[in-house]
C-alpha cells in the first residue's frame, strides 16, 4: 500500500508512521511521539455512514430522490469534506 506523506502535527515527524490494523480500519500513528495521525483509506467504494441511506454506497444511488438527498448533503455545513468530495465527484458522472 502505497501511502500519502503522513505529516506527525505533534511532532513534526514526517512518514515516520507506525502502521496497524484496528478493527476494519487501518491506523497511522507516529513512531516518534505515538500520536494518531489518521486512518488510512482502504479503496473501497465511499459508503455513507449516517442518515437515511446509511451503509449505502454512493455510486449506487441513482432515483431521483436519492439524487436529491445527496444534492442537500452537500449544502449542509456539518457534512465532512472527504464525504462531500465523493458525492461532488459522483454527481459529476450522472
Amino acid at each position: 500500500m502505497e501511502l500519502p506523506s503522513l505529516p506527525c502535527k505533534r511532532c513534526g515527524l514526517i512518514d515516520e508512521v507506525l502502521i496497524t490494523q484496528q478493527g476494519v480500519h487501518v491506523r497511522a500513528d507516529c513512531r516518534g511521539c505515538g500520536a494518531f495521525i489518521k486512518f488510512i483509506p482502504q479503496g473501497a467504494p465511499p459508503v455513507l455512514y449516517f442518515g437515511k441511506y446509511k451503509g449505502r454506497e454512493i455510486s449506487s444511488m441513482k432515483s431521483k430522490e436519492e439524487i436529491e438527498y445527496l444534492q442537500w448533503l452537500l449544502k449542509q455545513t456539518w457534512t465532512k469534506p472527504n464525504i462531500k468530495t465523493n458525492i461532488d465527484n459522483y454527481l459529476k458522472t450522472l
